[in-house]
């Protein structure tokens, strides 16, 4: 991975209050406060799950890897597009302190409304 590979931006935000797994997993605009702006390398994932037999899901899911940062809060989001998608897990890429990976995504119950 170089630094010429960040070829897009985004927004990072902190998730104020969070208030139960759905409202953690799609915040609005008045759930979170912003950081900043970063460049990125994007990776995105559509995966549709079925539960119970009737109820069908689906997640969007966008892995976005940014410089290493040593200040990003617990709860975040990340604003792409447009849309927001929780930071569900961020790990260190090569252990190094250079790279950080957001796994984030958004639950949705409609598989046409995600562009890739």
């Amino acid at each position: 991975m170089k630094r010429g590979d960040m070829r897009e931006r985004i927004k990072l935000y902190r998730i104020k209050t969070p208030d139960g797994p759905h409202h953690i997993f799609n915040p609005t605009k008045d759930d979170v406060e912003p950081i900043r702006e970063v460049w990125t390398k994007r990776e995105d994932s559509l995966t549709v799950n079925r539960w119970a037999m009737v109820t069908q899901n689906i997640i969007n899911r966008k892995q976005f890897i940014i410089n290493w940062r040593d200040d990003l809060p617990e709860d975040m989001a990340v604003e792409f597009r447009g849309e927001l998608y929780t930071v569900v897990a961020r790990p260190e890429l090569g252990n190094v302190r250079k790279w950080i990976m957001l796994l984030a995504g958004r639950l949705s119950s409609d598989a046409h409304s995600y562009e890739l």
